[in-house]
């Protein structure tokens, strides 16, 4: 599990570096709270961001600056256990997939960012963000196997404003010269 956190913590801070970010820093406590939500969300056999764990009252994404921000996500599921993605995998797709997300970010206008198909990515690259934790699960449900990840980070980003300015200060655009991203095929890696 140790490799997976830090090839989550690598995927997660190679995005951030695009954007201007400083890099994330694990924290021993975040990957416990993530792994104890994975295993929350465990017999559900999906992630519903109700995990009780570290919400200190606090709805999702919408917390104070000093709160816990929660990305998740749920592979692919299949009849063999053996087919499924490792934890490892699933820590490094998850910043990949949440990057896809940028290319439905729009930069110049902060306002009116929508927030349920940029909210993974945003979170991912927040600038006030400094610590991360990951976790994961397997599940079984309706005959069929399926992996779940948890990436918390603190301080939580995603903070609302009327006038949007937590976005301008913490979301910027990928800096000039940075390293493009390529497709990622996971199956190529691993198999």
């Amino acid at each position: 599990m140790e490799a997976a956190r830090d090839a989550a913590l690598f995927q997660q801070n190679f995005y951030r570096s695009r954007h201007g970010s400083v890099p994330l820093r694990r924290n021993a406590d975040l990957d416990m709270l993530a792994q104890m939500c994975a295993y929350y969300y465990q017999p559900m056999g999906m992630i519903d961001h109700s995990c009780p764990y570290y919400k200190s009252g606090k709805n999702f994404y919408f917390s104070e600056a000093d709160g816990i921000g929660e990305n998740g996500m749920g592979g692919g599921e299949g009849d063999i256990y053996e087919h499924l993605w490792s934890n490892l995998q699933m820590a490094i797709w998850g910043g990949w997939a949440f990057n896809r997300e940028s290319y439905k970010y729009n930069f110049s206008d902060f306002k009116n960012a929508h927030f349920l198909s940029t909210g993974h990515f945003t979170q991912m690259i927040w600038r006030e963000t400094t610590h991360f934790g990951f976790g994961y699960s397997v599940f079984k449900k309706k005959g069929k196997y399926g992996a779940i990840s948890i990436f918390l980070y603190s301080p939580a980003g995603n903070v609302q404003s009327q006038d949007g300015s937590p976005y301008i200060m913490n979301v910027r655009p990928v800096i000039p010269g940075a390293k493009a991203v390529r497709s990622v095929n996971l199956n190529d890696w691993f198999f």
